[in-house]
């Protein structure tokens, strides 16, 4: 299955602050100068499904690599006398591995964001950026699937989207740009190479036939996936 998201995200309320003045030459309208403001957005309903299917190469590290997402536009506004401002969510996918070699695999996630879970994005000082609710999101990893028998990795997938925000200022050459970025939580697993297990992978020794179940329940050569979670935020601004 592809990946998708679903939801909504909406801007609640924004300002932007300055100053206005008059052309001296009178030959054009007031000029605005820019020097601050803050936009508050709201999702709801939002969630993720990410399947992805890869092929990596080995590696003594983990690496990691993204995999790219289409950007997604917010409606957004005009301010007469202002400018236009122009949301985008940007969905990024992270991916890391660690291997001994080549290896074809799926792996993902389903992602629910909590309700009411806001983002404040401050142009005057984007250290005072925070994101609320997202840290509190729920992950449940899909199952590893590989064709590959008697592999041992570590895989990890997080969902590390940003919410950028353009503003075009009328009869200005400075256009601005600022967002805020966040980790939200992480899936990873462990595979490794365990024998002569039970179903629950727990050690029994006996003499197992092969990795498929024996008819006394013993596997002689069997995969342990071994999952875990984890999270984090940050934000960023820039002139364009």
């Amino acid at each position: 299955m592809p990946p998708f998201i679903t939801g909504t995200i909406d801007i609640l309320q924004g300002s932007i602050s300055g100053n206005s003045s008059s052309s001296t030459t009178g030959d054009d309208d007031d000029f605005f100068s820019w020097d601050g403001g803050s936009f508050t957005f709201e999702t709801n309903d939002f969630s993720a499904h990410i399947e992805l299917e890869a092929t990596v190469e080995p590696s003594a590290d983990l690496l990691s690599f993204e995999a790219p997402l289409p950007d997604i536009g917010i409606p957004g506004f005009f301010i007469p006398g202002i400018g236009a401002v122009g949301p985008i969510f940007r969905p990024r996918i992270i991916i890391g591995t660690q291997i001994g070699s080549n290896l074809t695999f799926t792996y993902g996630f389903n992602l629910t964001v909590p309700d009411n879970s806001s983002i404040l994005l401050d142009l005057s000082d984007p250290e005072d950026s925070s994101v609320i609710g997202f840290p509190n999101s729920s992950i449940s990893a899909l199952p590893f699937q590989s064709a590959t028998s008697a592999v041992s990795l570590t895989v990890s997938a997080s969902f590390r989207p940003e919410l950028l925000l353009g503003i075009s200022l009328l009869r200005s050459a400075v256009n601005l740009g600022a967002g805020v970025f966040f980790n939200l939580p992480t899936v990873s697993a462990t595979v490794s190479q365990v024998a002569q297990v039970n179903s629950e992978c727990e050690f029994v020794g006996g003499g197992g036939r092969g990795g498929d179940s024996t008819s006394d329940g013993i596997y002689s050569n069997s995969s342990s996936v071994t999952p875990a979670n984890g999270n984090g935020n940050g934000n960023g601004n820039g002139n364009g």
